[in-house]
């Protein structure tokens, strides 16, 4: 069973594919994730738009108010990725909310929201998560 949330409303604009971060600004809101931000789920594949591509040039999920499709921990969900990465690592959010590898070393905290079931052979590939967000320390070197 999933713990996706019931409603979340989109606190600003949400591009299809990305990680979600909660805004703290309201409940029940949601933003796109920016860098190793705390991540609630993923933008449904869903556009606001029909997709036309002679008339409409960006093309997002929701804008502020609108409600948001999110995949939430439990499910499995496609993410835009914002490099390559191979399949199997946990993956955290790029300053717009796609998807690169958790750092596995460091000092830092990092916040991821799944594990890619695929790899990704460059900055824009889509691919499978299970998403699965929390939060760990990577070993210091």
């Amino acid at each position: 069973m999933s713990n996706t949330p019931q409603r979340i409303v989109a606190g600003g604009t949400i591009n299809p594919f990305r990680f979600i971060k909660p805004d703290t600004s309201d409940e029940h809101q949601g933003l796109e994730a920016d860098a190793n931000a705390e991540i609630i789920g993923v933008s449904g594949e869903e556009t606001k738009f029909a997709p036309l591509s002679d008339l409409v040039t960006t093309n997002p999920h929701a804008e502020i108010g609108d409600s948001v499709n999110l995949r939430g921990p439990g499910e499995e969900a496609l993410v835009e990725a914002g490099g390559v990465f191979s399949a199997g690592v946990r993956l955290k959010s790029d300053a717009t909310g796609r998807a690169v590898a958790a750092l596995t070393t460091g000092t830092i905290a990092q916040n991821y929201g799944g594990r890619s079931q695929q790899a990704a052979a460059a900055a824009g590939d889509l691919v499978r998560v299970s998403v699965d967000p929390g939060t760990f320390r990577p070993a210091i070197v």
